[in-house]
């Protein structure tokens, strides 16, 4: 949002909160920084009716969701009908908060993920399983970095019929990935793009991706070469 509106913004909020106005809001698109209004420097001061604005929205399906400064954004979170989202477009902090998103996500079909940390994920930590997602995209704000575990060690999607990594993890997690899920015979489009890809295992991935119509693999260190 344009400086000289945020403060309006942040009174926009405070009058949603008042009451339902969204009983037929199918689709949601907000971008705020937070961090620039003094307002927000004690979001303890913002009852629940407030982070509530947006939670009584019987229809919503599709949510775009960025923030500069997202720590600010969800926590305390604004409330949102997770579980009846179908189409998710958001950042997040680092990819351990990016798996706790999807794992409210039952519905999902569509999600884009951003996000700027990779974190070890305990090897305990629950699989995440989503059974109608079709399109995933997780994209790493660096696409050098080499994450000890990748976020797709913790998922399942059976239904997947695209895939988009971006530094987010490389071709064996993808391959594990892609075998666990069960959806190697519905993958169409699949893109790789990270530092570093195995010759053996981009080779193994291709042959059991039997049905993909689009491959893009981008190789940061010329590992292929």
């Amino acid at each position: 949002l344009p400086p000289l509106i945020r403060p309006s913004f942040t009174l926009l909020l405070q009058e949603l909160a008042k009451g339902p106005r969204f009983q037929s809001l199918t689709t949601l698109d907000i971008s705020v920084d937070l961090s620039v209004d003094d307002r927000f420097d004690d979001i303890s001061k913002f009852d629940d009716a407030f982070w509530s604005a947006f939670s009584l929205a019987p229809k919503l399906r599709h949510l775009r969701t960025l923030s500069s400064d997202w720590d600010s954004f969800i926590n305390p979170p604004f409330v949102l009908p997770w579980a009846q989202l179908t189409r998710l477009t958001t950042s997040s902090t680092s990819n351990t908060e990016a798996l706790t998103i999807l794992g409210k996500l039952s519905n999902v079909t569509e999600c884009t993920l951003v996000f700027d940390e990779s974190n070890t994920f305990p090897p305990d930590h629950h699989t995440v399983r989503l059974l109608h997602l079709c399109t995933l995209s997780l994209q790493h704000g660096s696409l050098v970095v080499r994450p000890q575990t990748s976020i797709l060690d913790f998922l399942e999607t059976p239904s997947l019929t695209s895939l988009a990594v971006y530094g987010a993890g490389d071709a064996d997690a993808v391959l594990s990935f892609v075998m666990r899920s069960g959806c190697a015979n519905s993958l169409t489009s699949l893109q790789l793009r990270t530092s570093t890809i195995n010759h053996d295992t981009a080779l193994c991935l291709t042959e059991k991706l039997s049905c993909l119509t689009s491959l893009e693999l981008g190789d940061f260190d010329g590992t292929l070469l």
